[in-house]
């Protein structure tokens, strides 16, 4: 029998972090377990773990990096992952995110009876296009799960009861009668303050995404634009530009950055499609979508969901 009172949270970025943070004040969840598995270790999420570990139950910050073949950065992290949560019939309720990740789908397996909660982890859960809306995986991560018996992202979401999601009003990874909407961030004023707005940009890992020609483009453009900072993402081993100054985040999302940096005027945000200008409402900032056409179903879906957040669209 699972202990049912034990509650257990599995994160990987310090927004999901937050979101943890959240859940737990809003059910009044005691001294719960923390699960945090990394592979950039950026200082935000060392500190979004300390803020989780500080409620008082058994916690692990485990930082694997990323390795030639992704699997084996599963099977390293799995092999350093504290027996408490590998233990059968641990906890009665899961809470996770990252529905993809083969770790977290043992530990689910190892408490048949728990309870599970899954949250959103950014714009995958409202992009119909992401790895979070197949029902199945592919590649060496479909073939492990089938032998290993870690079951589907689709009985994934089946065994969700509740999805919590920052993102009310957008299609999600669970049916509507599952969605519970969560307030993250703090409020901000409507008004604006007088004084000089700052711009910023928004850095992201583009060596996944983009081409070297679109990257080429998209450096010449920000450079143009006497931007005040350059806003580095977790996984970007340098930024794209050096003639930006970087944002001190000072361990925080770039959020709530961003907006303790905004104390003149409506900031400007200039990115790519990221999170960050879906979790910025457009009454607090400036948006501007830095859009690559191309003529598929994926790009007229962003270009769909990013002016519902209020954004205007460059096209680079």
């Amino acid at each position: 029998m699972s202990n049912a009172s034990s509650s257990l949270f599995l994160c990987r970025t310090a927004l999901q972090a937050r979101i943890c943070l959240r859940i737990i004040e809003t059910e009044g969840i005691a001294k719960p377990d923390i699960f945090f598995f990394t592979q950039s270790d950026s200082d935000t999420e060392r500190q979004y773990f300390a803020r989780l570990a500080a409620l008082g139950g058994k916690s692990q910050y485990l930082f694997i990096k990323n390795q030639r073949i992704d699997l084996m950065s599963h099977v390293l992290g799995y092999l350093r992952t504290d027996s408490q949560f590998t233990r059968r019939n641990a906890y009665g309720r899961i809470f996770l995110a990252s529905i993809n990740n083969l770790i977290f789908r043992a530990i689910i397996k190892f408490n048949p009876a728990a309870r599970v909660a899954t949250f959103d982890d950014g714009t995958s859960n409202i992009f119909p296009f992401s790895l979070y809306h197949r029902e199945t995986d592919y590649g060496r991560s479909h073939l492990y799960s089938r032998l290993l018996g870690l079951g589907t992202l689709g009985t994934m979401k089946k065994r969700s009861e509740k999805h919590y999601s920052i993102y009310e009003g957008f299609t999600n990874i669970c049916p509507p009668e599952k969605i519970v909407p969560l307030d993250i961030f703090p409020p901000s004023s409507d008004t604006e303050n007088s004084g000089e707005a700052k711009s910023f940009f928004i850095g992201q890992p583009f060596r996944e995404t983009l081409n070297p020609a679109q990257i080429a483009r998209l450096k010449a453009f920000i450079e143009s634009q006497n931007i005040d900072f350059y806003v580095m993402h977790p996984r970007e081993a340098q930024p794209l530009a050096d003639n930006i100054p970087l944002l001190d985040k000072q361990g925080e999302l770039a959020e709530i950055a961003i907006l303790r940096a905004s104390t003149q005027g409506r900031p400007t945000i200039y990115s790519c499609f990221s999170t960050v200008i879906f979790n910025i409402p457009s009454k607090n900032a400036r948006k501007h979508y830095l859009h690559f056409p191309e003529d598929d179903a994926a790009s007229h879906e962003r270009l769909e969901l990013v002016r519902r957040a209020d954004c205007s669209v460059l096209n680079m």
